[in-house]
């Protein structure tokens, strides 16, 4: 009964590495997907005015419009949203808290 069993686990073990090594001989290939790569078309930068208070800067090359939602990190909670274009200005960050400035998060929607 052991010699079936042994002839059986054999020829299952050479089968394993004869697909693992045709498998790892193959090193190239084509990829296809549909679709686009995408890149965001704006940058953006945090400056400051005359008078200190941070801006967000957009930086955009081509045309793009959107929206950005400064949110408190904290609560979760929207605090402003303005629209941009690439002809936008500095947008203003939401003031601080007497004493030091607060963490703010800014989320960009591209429409």
């Amino acid at each position: 009964m052991q010699r079936p069993s042994l002839i059986a686990s054999s020829l299952l073990a050479a089968s394993m590495f004869a697909l693992s090594s045709a498998a790892h001989a193959q090193q190239s290939g084509i990829i296809r997907f549909s679709g686009m790569i995408v890149e965001p078309p704006c940058s953006f930068s945090v400056t400051r005015d005359a008078s200190a208070h941070a801006q967000l800067q957009p930086a955009c090359p081509r045309p793009a419009k959107g929206a950005v939602t400064f949110v408190d990190p904290q609560s979760g909670a929207a605090l402003r949203t303005f629209t941009f274009t690439e002809l936008s200005r500095a947008i203003p960050l939401p003031a601080g808290q007497a004493g030091g400035a607060r963490p703010v998060v800014a989320v960009v929607s591209y429409l």
